[in-house]
Protein backbone atom coordinates (compact mmCIF):
# COMPACT_ATOMS: atom_id res chain seq x y z
CA UNK A 1 0.00 0.00 0.00
CA UNK A 2 1.18 3.40 -0.88
CA UNK A 3 1.00 5.77 1.94
CA UNK A 4 1.19 9.62 1.65
CA UNK A 5 1.77 11.85 4.03
CA UNK A 6 1.47 15.81 4.23
CA UNK A 7 4.20 17.08 6.99
CA UNK A 8 3.73 20.15 9.29
CA UNK A 9 6.47 21.59 7.80
CA UNK A 10 5.17 21.56 4.06
CA UNK A 11 7.08 18.32 2.94
CA UNK A 12 5.17 15.86 1.43
CA UNK A 13 6.28 12.44 1.06
CA UNK A 14 4.99 8.82 0.44
CA UNK A 15 6.08 5.20 0.99
CA UNK A 16 5.16 1.98 0.67
CA UNK A 17 4.07 -0.65 3.78
CA UNK A 18 1.91 -3.51 4.33
CA UNK A 19 -0.51 -2.02 7.58
CA UNK A 20 -0.43 -4.41 10.75
CA UNK A 21 -4.04 -4.78 12.18
CA UNK A 22 -4.80 -1.16 10.12
CA UNK A 23 -1.78 0.39 11.65
CA UNK A 24 1.95 1.65 10.55
CA UNK A 25 4.10 -1.29 11.91
CA UNK A 26 6.47 1.23 12.55
CA UNK A 27 7.58 4.81 13.74
CA UNK A 28 7.53 7.08 10.41
CA UNK A 29 9.58 10.51 10.30
CA UNK A 30 9.47 13.38 8.34
CA UNK A 31 12.61 13.57 5.73
CA UNK A 32 12.95 17.19 6.32
CA UNK A 33 12.47 18.05 9.74
CA UNK A 34 12.46 14.66 11.48
CA UNK A 35 9.14 15.04 12.88
CA UNK A 36 7.69 11.88 13.86
CA UNK A 37 4.78 11.38 11.42
CA UNK A 38 3.18 8.26 12.45
CA UNK A 39 -0.08 9.45 13.53
CA UNK A 40 -0.48 10.88 10.58
CA UNK A 41 0.16 7.97 8.06
CA UNK A 42 -2.11 6.06 11.05
CA UNK A 43 -4.77 8.62 9.73
CA UNK A 44 -4.20 8.15 5.80
CA UNK A 45 -4.44 3.84 6.85
CA UNK A 46 -7.68 4.59 8.64
CA UNK A 47 -9.09 6.77 5.50
CA UNK A 48 -7.83 4.34 2.55
CA UNK A 49 -9.41 1.32 4.60
CA UNK A 50 -13.01 0.38 4.17
CA UNK A 51 -13.55 -1.54 7.39
CA UNK A 52 -12.34 -1.04 11.09
CA UNK A 53 -9.58 -3.12 11.87
CA UNK A 54 -9.57 -6.84 12.67
CA UNK A 55 -9.76 -7.64 16.54
CA UNK A 56 -9.19 -10.74 17.98
CA UNK A 57 -10.98 -12.50 20.63
CA UNK A 58 -9.87 -15.16 22.73
CA UNK A 59 -12.06 -18.26 23.60
CA UNK A 60 -11.93 -21.20 25.38
CA UNK A 61 -12.41 -24.89 24.01
CA UNK A 62 -15.68 -26.93 24.79
CA UNK A 63 -15.49 -28.36 28.19
CA UNK A 64 -15.22 -32.22 27.66
CA UNK A 65 -17.75 -34.83 28.31
CA UNK A 66 -16.96 -36.61 31.64
CA UNK A 67 -16.69 -40.06 30.26
CA UNK A 68 -18.39 -42.79 31.20
CA UNK A 69 -16.99 -45.72 32.94
CA UNK A 70 -16.25 -49.37 30.45
CA UNK A 71 -18.73 -51.48 30.91
CA UNK A 72 -18.31 -54.84 33.23
CA UNK A 73 -16.24 -57.90 31.43
CA UNK A 74 -19.54 -60.86 29.86
CA UNK A 75 -19.71 -63.41 32.47
CA UNK A 76 -19.64 -67.03 30.56
CA UNK A 77 -22.24 -69.41 31.31
CA UNK A 78 -21.90 -72.05 33.92
CA UNK A 79 -19.44 -74.97 32.92
CA UNK A 80 -17.87 -72.99 29.48
CA UNK A 81 -14.64 -71.33 29.24
CA UNK A 82 -15.39 -68.01 27.95
CA UNK A 83 -11.60 -66.76 25.92
CA UNK A 84 -11.86 -65.45 22.60
CA UNK A 85 -9.76 -63.36 21.24
CA UNK A 86 -9.58 -60.81 18.07
CA UNK A 87 -6.91 -60.63 15.96
CA UNK A 88 -7.08 -58.52 12.69
CA UNK A 89 -4.90 -59.23 9.93
CA UNK A 90 -4.30 -57.54 6.72
CA UNK A 91 -3.35 -59.30 3.66
CA UNK A 92 -3.62 -57.62 0.38
CA UNK A 93 -6.08 -55.31 0.48
CA UNK A 94 -8.44 -56.73 2.71
CA UNK A 95 -8.52 -57.20 6.40
CA UNK A 96 -9.11 -60.65 7.80
CA UNK A 97 -10.49 -61.73 11.15
CA UNK A 98 -9.25 -64.42 12.84
CA UNK A 99 -10.79 -65.94 16.49
CA UNK A 100 -8.72 -67.99 18.54
CA UNK A 101 -10.75 -69.16 21.63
Amino acid sequence: MEVKVNCACGTRFKFDVEPHLGRMPQRVACPACNTDATDAANAFIAAQTPTAPVTFTMISPPAAAPLAPPPPPPVAAPGRRQTRWFLRTRRGRCWTAVFFS
